[in-house]
């Protein structure tokens, strides 16, 4: 805002006072010679008698005024020179709290690179193993976690130095020279510093996340297979299968499912393929869903009473859009054709139905 009142220094005062005392002085004294010219002039009375001794004061006012000038230089001289004065005084404050801002600015930007770059060092290098690892290699999904926490926090942590670093880097935009100048110079570093591991640690972190969606669909896929498995050996439908894992439960829990699977897959990979159930437990409709397969008619197809087509009977004509559960896996009859036993969920009709014709047709 605008300022109207500042404060200033008792020399400025002092030098005010004696400009306004030499000012009242030559006026006075300019006032006296003119008096004195005017009682000069008069030629009547008794002034042509004291002519001779006002003529006597003229070199005592031509002596005045001469000291009075050399004051006003020496006023005006003591004036520049305070004025010098001040001005280096006023640059040196202005230097010296430039200097503490820029020490402050440069010491936090620092403070902040010690913090980033010991994770630089550490997570970057780390997530590069698991990107560059194959899908053989044994990577956990607990190893997938901790990288992408550590790569997520390390992002976020690059981002808000850079922020701060450009915020710091705008504030020093037009400073040509001076402390402040420096600032700049050093941000300017900082952020070329940086620069690079942010883009590795965005593509890091999306690679770490492909590797624990590929690692999890493959879990949940070995877990589907392995609970397939036992629950064809096991003998029961889906319905009567969930009335017997969640017992009392309105869903199954995870430690029944993982009972139920047995020796055949790991605890940590059952756990990881139901990691979207851990919360809630599992429902029937999930449990159909896993276990039982479902296929849509895209060409209108007969269903067959029988297995092999040449002594089958049509049981219907399924039409396009219509839906089937799947019964049995599929398999190939003699004419190499892959059929599938099934049942339509319009009318419920059961039967064996060609998933492709012999032409490749679907």
């Amino acid at each position: 805002g605008t300022t109207f009142i500042k404060t200033i220094l008792p020399h400025q005062v002092m030098m005010t006072t004696v400009e306004v005392a030499v000012e009242e002085m030559a006026e006075a004294l300019t006032s006296t010679a003119k008096q004195l010219d005017n009682k000069m002039r008069g030629t009547n009375g008794p002034l042509p008698d004291i002519k001779a001794e006002v003529t006597k004061l003229r070199p005592r006012i031509a002596q005045v005024q001469q000291t009075l000038n050399g004051l006003k230089k020496k006023v005006s001289t003591a004036k520049k020179l305070l004025a010098e004065i001040e001005e280096k005084e006023s640059t040196r404050k202005q230097e010296a709290m430039d200097r503490h801002e820029a020490e402050k600015m440069i010491n936090s930007a620092k403070e902040g690179m010690d913090l980033v770059r010991p994770k630089i060092s550490e997570v970057i290098p780390a997530a590069e193993s698991l990107k560059a690892a194959d899908s053989t290699s044994s990577c956990t999904i607990q190893e997938l976690v901790k990288s992408q926490t550590a790569l997520e926090n390390l992002y976020q942590a690059i981002v808000d130095l850079r922020k701060k670093l450009d915020a710091d880097k705008r504030y020093v935009k037009y400073v040509k020279s001076g402390p402040l100048a420096e600032v700049w110079d050093t941000m300017n570093g900082f952020l070329s510093e940086i620069w690079n591991p942010e883009e590795e640690c965005q593509k890091l972190l999306y690679a770490v996340q492909e590797r624990r969606k590929k690692l999890t669909s493959d879990a949940q896929k070995a877990v589907s297979a392995a609970l397939r498995e036992a629950a064809t050996k096991d003998g029961s439908d889906v319905e009567a299968l969930f009335d017997k894992l969640r017992k009392e439960n309105s869903s199954i829990p995870i430690e029944a499912l993982r009972d139920f699977v047995g020796e055949a897959m790991q605890a940590s990979e059952v756990e990881l393929g139901l990691e979207n159930y851990s919360s809630c437990g599992f429902s029937k409709l999930s449990l159909t869903l896993l276990l039982q397969d479902y296929m849509r008619c895209i060409r209108e197809i007969s269903m067959t009473s029988d297995f092999e087509v040449k002594t089958a009977k049509t049981v219907k004509k399924l039409i396009v859009g219509e839906y089937v559960k799947v019964l049995e896996p599929a398999k190939n009859d003699e004419q190499g054709m892959m059929r599938v036993r099934c049942q339509a969920l319009s009318d419920l009709s059961e039967g064996w139905v060609s998933l492709k014709g012999s032409q490749g047709t679907s």
